[in-house]
């Protein structure tokens, strides 16, 4: 994991999913890892499919990647969350899919925040309609501010005083 956040983030859980697939516990894990994903970033080249549709690692893979997705299959590897939508409605299952969860820090109301990552994730990823406005524009106001203060922060000196132009 460490060798690859050398490259891009990477979240944590592909670690310890990582050793869940090592114990043995459980025969064919399955990772939900789709075009959209961060992870299909480091496993597009070395992912196959094989001859019933099934992504897993190829034989050959080696490196970082193969170490820490060794023994997991990508059932949705190839797809978008917005194709998987479109699977479910077809099929009846929209509903179940919208049951998903993704946020972080949900607010007080248990509704997704919109400002950490898995949510900016899921509107970047055509699902903003799974985050309330309200606290979309929330979060977008709250990244405006943040680099307005880090802006102001970079005119300070480091004794505190503002610089003034000469």
């Amino acid at each position: 994991h460490a060798a690859l956040l050398a490259h891009s983030y990477l979240g944590t859980q592909y670690e310890w999913i990582s050793r869940l697939a090592a114990s043995g516990r459980i025969a064919r894990l399955e990772l939900s890892v789709h075009r959209d994903d961060r992870a299909h970033v480091f496993l597009r080249d070395v992912v196959s499919r094989d001859s019933h549709g099934h992504y897993s690692l190829a034989p050959d893979a080696a490196g970082p990647t193969a170490t820490l997705f060794k023994g997991l299959v990508f059932p949705l590897f190839d797809m978008t969350k917005l194709e998987m939508a479109d699977v479910a409605r077809r099929h009846a299952f929209a509903d179940i899919l919208e049951l998903t969860w993704f946020c972080a820090d949900p607010d007080r109301n248990m509704q997704p925040c919109g400002a950490c990552g898995p949510c900016r994730y899921a509107i970047g990823e055509g699902l903003a309609r799974r985050v309330p406005r309200a606290n979309r524009v929330k979060a977008q106001v709250a990244r405006v501010y943040r680099g307005v203060g880090r802006r102001l922060l970079r005119i300070v000196t480091p004794g505190g005083i503002l610089r003034t132009s000469s």
